[in-house]
Parts: structure tokens; C-alpha cells; sequence
């Protein structure tokens, strides 16, 4: 199984999201600045990197865990990906999870502060702080895509 996890920019809900999953953050407590910030490809991702799928390991099950950027038309890339997955190979084995529904405003405001206006050093903290914020959000997605996938 291929699971993804998608946000608009690759670079915060879904980043934490696959690394909560992967066992990479933890799950019994939520983390602190610092160590979301120096979480591996927190904040990382540019404007390029959108649509491109970003593999990060294998999780317990053997499952592939990705995350992906959809920018802000996250409806059509998952249409037009499950359209080319129905005529080449087996769309069941694919699953895509929206991570940035488990977000507050805080991230999405650092996200932009460090994506758009290029103010990396306020954005990415204000979106580890929002990630702080919505960690039970993003461990209660994780657990209910397990969940779905055993």
C-alpha cells in the first residue's frame, strides 16, 4: 500500500503528519519548537515541489508513506492522479489523507509568512507553534489511517 498524506505546500501538516506515522515524532506528548523545526523536511519544500511526491519511508506494515503539495486545487490533483491510476494500474493501493484539515490558522498564516513573503525565521516558528497546537489533531489522523490500512 502507498500512503499519502497532503497538504497545500509539502512542508508542515503533512511532513509531521507522515513523521508521527513513521514513528519519527512522538505520539505521547506533543513536541516541543524545537524539535518540529528540526524535524527532517519541516519547512523545507518550495513552490517547485508542489505536486511532487516526496517519499519518506516504510512504516511498520510495510506500507510506503509520501507526502505531497496539491497548492491550492487539492480536488483536481486527486482527480487527475486516481484518472491516471484507473488506467494504469490499481487505484485501490493508493490512499491519500489530508493532513492540512487537522491544522489550525496559525500554520497556514506561518506557511505563508515563510513561503510567499520569504520571512523563513517568523514562519516557520509560527507554524511549529500552530503544529504544536494541532499535534492531537494530527496523532488522531494518523491513528485512524492505521486503522483503515490494517
Amino acid at each position: 500500500m502507498r500512503l499519502f498524506y497532503y497538504c497545500y505546500g509539502r512542508a508542515h501538516s503533512s511532513v509531521v503528519a507522515g513523521l508521527i506515522h513513521l514513528n519519527r515524532l512522538p505520539r505521547d506528548r506533543v513536541p516541543n519548537v524545537n524539535e518540529i523545526i528540526s524535524a527532517p523536511g519541516f519547512d523545507q519544500s518550495n513552490q517547485p515541489d508542489i505536486g511532487i511526491p516526496y517519499f519518506l519511508g516504510k512504516d511498520r506494515h510495510n506500507n510506503e508513506v509520501f507526502i505531497i503539495g496539491f497548492g491550492s486545487a487539492p480536488d483536481l490533483g486527486l482527480q487527475t492522479i486516481y484518472y491516471l491510476l484507473a488506467q494504469m494500474g490499481n487505484p485501490l493501493e493508493w490512499k491519500f489523507y489530508n493532513s492540512l484539515a487537522s491544522i489550525g490558522w496559525l500554520t497556514k498564516i506561518g506557511g505563508f509568512i515563510s513561503k510567499k513573503l520569504k520571512v523563513s525565521s517568523i514562519g516557520k516558528y509560527l507554524a511549529a507553534l500552530g503544529i504544536q497546537n494541532s499535534y492531537s489533531s494530527l496523532v488522531e489522523l494518523v491513528k485512524n489511517v492505521e486503522e483503515n490500512e490494517q
